[in-house]
């Protein structure tokens, strides 16, 4: 569906509501303004069509920063993945990495090489030196899929959109 048509949806259902309210309000506010029934049906209309959009924007863009903010702490991730584990876990800084896990940690050594060999195959690729100016943060949990299953959907849906 085309962006056009569903700004026209998204008008048409914003008029809907608002004639609705137009007439469930327009004698209140035709008596307040002292207009004709019918001028405060479509002022309560055309209220409708711009406010309700530009009320929810200004309501939900400080949730969105406030949840971006909070989100993008790392605190809050180990807290978290502390928290979904039931122990405090080993925290492993490799360069711009940051790998947390409980349980053995088998493998770190594999991580480790695998990151140094995708970081020079990517240097050849482009032909000049890189550097790694992300940071990654993976978790890695102990064999018990109930506690990743636990973590994941709080935390990996917001992290990756």
């Amino acid at each position: 569906m085309s962006q056009a048509k569903s700004l026209w949806i998204l008008f048409v259902w914003l008029a809907v509501i608002g004639f609705c309210l137009g007439l469930l309000l327009g004698s209140q506010v035709a008596d307040w303004l002292d207009l004709p029934f019918w001028l405060a049906c479509i002022l309560v209309t055309a209220a409708n069509i711009v406010g309700l959009p530009f009320s929810i924007v200004v309501l939900l863009i400080p949730i969105m920063v406030i949840k971006r903010l909070i989100l993008q702490r790392e605190a809050f991730d180990l807290a978290l993945a502390r928290k979904s584990a039931g122990e405090e876990g080993t925290l492993v800084r490799l360069g711009p990495v940051t790998v947390w896990y409980s349980g053995t940690g088998h493998g770190m050594e594999m991580l480790e090489d695998q990151l140094e060999a995708t970081r020079l195959r990517f240097a050849d690729y482009v032909g000049e030196p890189v550097e790694v100016v992300f940071t990654l943060a993976p978790y890695q949990f102990c064999e018990d899929r109930r506690v990743f299953d636990l973590h994941a959907p709080s935390r990996l849906s917001n992290r990756f959109h």
